[in-house]
């Protein structure tokens, strides 16, 4: 993923194709079994690095010609393997389904819908230090503690807060504040491709952790 923003912003930056190529070619390899979040996350990131380094007008250029290009190559996907991409689909409408805690097909999303339910009682009745972690050492760990399929980790910022509440949350989303006084400080003459691809994969780790919880369990 890493390298994926490497070369989309040094194609970005230099305006040659065979940089965006190599983003291509690198970008499926990182979604893994689903990749919703992820997919999520990376477009969410590179379109704000457009906007920063091409400005609006070509910004706007450039995502239109992202759409085309892309356009074709979902169409020739599907061509290919029409099952991998349907439910490549389907697992997307699923992750937006419960988003609102709707039921879906997917029993990955149902569990999260159902995690997070579980846990709002609790975050309201503990905002500000949370209610911890149970070790898996201590009888089966959270999942016996609160006897049903729980997971602080699988749903995200509500997992922040039901583990370490306000007041933890903003703690460990301190190191934000820390990345961003330090991306300030660096000169312009020291903005080199691994840098660029630095400051987008900090983005990218913020947007994300939005459903995955990214910057505190990892």
């Amino acid at each position: 993923l890493f390298g994926v923003f490497y070369y989309a912003l040094l194609g970005i930056r230099t305006r040659r194709s065979r940089y965006y190529v190599a983003a291509a070619i690198l970008f499926p390899v990182t979604l893994g079994a689903s990749g919703r979040g992820i997919l999520i996350g990376v477009i969410l990131t590179l379109l704000y690095f457009v906007f920063l380094l091409r400005g609006p007008r070509h910004a706007l250029i450039a995502t239109v010609k992202f759409l085309a290009v892309t356009s074709i190559l979902l169409l020739l996907a599907h061509a290919l393997s029409p099952a991998t991409l349907n439910a490549r689909m389907r697992g997307l409408s699923d992750a937006f389904s419960a988003l609102t805690g709707s039921p879906t097909q997917d029993p990955s999303a149902n569990a999260r819908i159902i995690e997070t339910l579980t846990a709002l009682p609790y975050i309201l009745a503990h905002p500000f230090l949370g209610n911890g972690i149970v070790s898996h050492q201590w009888q089966g760990g959270s999942e016996t503690a609160m006897g049903v399929y729980f997971f602080a980790s699988d749903i995200g910022i509500f997992g922040i807060l039901f583990s370490y509440g306000l007041l933890g949350l903003l703690l460990y989303a301190w190191q934000y504040r820390f990345a961003w006084i330090a991306t300030r400080q660096i000169p312009d003459s020291l903005n080199i491709p691994l840098l660029d691809a630095i400051k987008a994969f900090l983005l990218y780790s913020a947007i994300y952790s939005i459903q995955s919880g990214m910057f505190v369990w990892s």
